[in-house]
Parts: C-alpha cells; sequence; structure tokens
C-alpha cells in the first residue's frame, strides 16, 4: 500500500482471509489501510471504526510530523508510554550491570567462590538464552503481561541482592545466581518489551522520527545513569542501588498494569484505537 500496489495488497488480504479480492471484509480492510496512507492527524480517530458504506475518501494533505502529533491524541499516548518504557529498560538497571559486571562481581562475589570474568561471562550467555526465549514469549503472553510479571520478578531479585550483600544472611553464591535470575527476568520483560511495541505503534506518517526519538531519550539515559554510577557505588555502595533498580521495577509494574493496552496479534489501527482512550488499562 505504502508503494501503490493496492490490488497486490487486496489479494495478499484475500488470501490470508480466505476471501475473495470483491469481498466486503477485503473492501474494509482496503479502505482502512488506504486511509492510514492518507490521512491527516485530525482523521486518525476515524481509522479505527468500520464504515458500511465506506464513504469516500478525503484528499492526500501533506502534513508535518509536529502536526499529526499534534492532532493525534493516539499518536501522543503511544509516545508518552514509549518514553515510560525506556526509562524502565534503563533505569531497572540491567544496562548499568552490563558496563560494570566484572568490577561489580568482583565486589558482591568473593574470588574463592567464581571469578569476576567467568561471571561476567556466564550473564551474557545468560542474556543471549533470554532473549531468544523472550521472543516466543511477547506471542505467546503477549507484552503487557510479560513486563508487568517479569518487572515484579527482576524487583524482588534487587531486593535479595540487596539484603544479602548488606547483611550476608546466605551463602557466597546466592549473589551471582541472584543476579543471572535478575537478568534473565530483566531480558524477558525491560529488556524486549519496548523493543516490540515500539516496532508496530506508530502510524507510518510519524513511525520513523517517533522511533529516532525514543532511541535518542533511550541513549541519553544510559549516559546519564552510567556516568553517575560510579559515583554513587563511591558514596553509597552496591546496597542502595539495588534498592533504586528494585523500585524502578515496582514502579514499572504498577505503571504499565494501568497504562499500557495489550497490543499482540493487533493491527496499526487497531492499536490507535487502544491509545486512543484516556483510560487505556
Amino acid at each position: 500500500m505504502a508503494k501503490g500496489r493496492e490490488e497486490d495488497a487486496a489479494k495478499s488480504i484475500a488470501f490470508y482471509r480466505s476471501e475473495k479480492t470483491t469481498s466486503k471484509e477485503v473492501l474494509q480492510e482496503i479502505d482502512k489501510l488506504r486511509r492510514i496512507f492518507n490521512v491527516n492527524g485530525d482523521d486518525v480517530q476515524a481509522l479505527t471504526t468500520t464504515d458500511e458504506s465506506l464513504a469516500p475518501l478525503p484528499k492526500n494533505k501533506k502534513v508535518s510530523c509536529w502536526q499529526f502529533f499534534k492532532n493525534s491524541p493516539s499518536t501522543r499516548r503511544e509516545f508518552y508510554i514509549i518514553m515510560a518504557l525506556k526509562v524502565a529498560y534503563i533505569m531497572q538497571g540491567l544496562p548499568v550491570v552490563q558496563v560494570y559486571a566484572e568490577p561489580m562481581f568482583a565486589e558482591a562475589v568473593p574470588r574463592d567462590v567464581i571469578s569476576p570474568n567467568l561471571c561476567s561471562v556466564l550473564m551474557g550467555v545468560v542474556m543471549i538464552v533470554a532473549g531468544s526465549i523472550s521472543a516466543f514469549l511477547t506471542d505467546i503472553l503477549g507484552r503487557r503481561p510479560l513486563i508487568i510479571y517479569s518487572s515484579i520478578a527482576a524487583g524482588f531479585c534487587c531486593v535479595v541482592l540487596g539484603t544479602q550483600i548488606l547483611t550476608e544472611w546466605g551463602p557466597t553464591w546466592i549473589i551471582p545466581m541472584f543476579i543471572y535470575v535478575y537478568t534473565m527476568f530483566y531480558t524477558f520483560g525491560a529488556g524486549t518489551v519496548p523493543v516490540v511495541i515500539l516496532a508496530e505503534v506508530f502510524l507510518p506518517e510519524v513511525k520513523s522520527i517517533m522511533s529516532m526519538l525514543a532511541v535518542e531519550w533511550s541513549w541519553t539515559m544510559c549516559f546519564f545513569v552510567q556516568f553517575i554510577f560510579n559515583l554513587l557505588i563511591s558514596s553509597v555502595g552496591l546496597v542502595p542501588v539495588f534498592y533504586f533498580f528494585a523500585f524502578m521495577c515496582f514502579s514499572t509494574a504498577i505503571f504499565f498494569f494501568y497504562f499500557l493496552p495489550e497490543t499482540k496479534g493487533l493491527s496499526v489501527y487497531a492499536i490507535q484505537e487502544l491509545f486512543s482512550k484516556k483510560w487505556l488499562r
């Protein structure tokens, strides 16, 4: 549709829907897609309703990304949710833990238990395995429950790590074990879901610019957090840092429980309808 191949698009939809290209369902689908590629920001709400009469299309009117953003409530809410997801991606802590893995393992884990280098290598292996599994979990469980429950689990791991480092209530192997479990749950949720949702929520008119802004926001926060991490470790130690990561994990779960709708298996215009609601849950 973006390249003007409407007939090929109709044939593809008809094939996957087991319908004829002249059927009402296929025509309505093509009409909605055509409107997506010709609509301005004022008409985004109309994309999500089924028009029985398939009214004539408005003329293609070019609007800037900023005008589209201002005139489209669903796009604005999608943008804010993506920004919040990127905050969770950084502030739950694993990007920082990755960068400072070896010195952090050296401080948290006695060398007679396991070497810091080996701990860092094993953490990378855990991330690869968890990332492969999360690719399937996002479509099996859905995006919303995955980030909510994995954030709760990651927060629990951070609490255990903080209390173990502070009080030494258990054997020393608990620290590397829970770091790996924390890494796994982070990768299931905050490490994967923001990327998936970013790829599917925005309309074509604003997708490139919104994606760029989201990535730039993520890298800016990553730079800031990594810049102050050494200062925090020197001044307060690892324990408060892990407690802060736990706080961010639990806050992520609460926030997205109320404000993140499930987008699994939905088309882009159905997603616009979800995000057009003031109360998203």
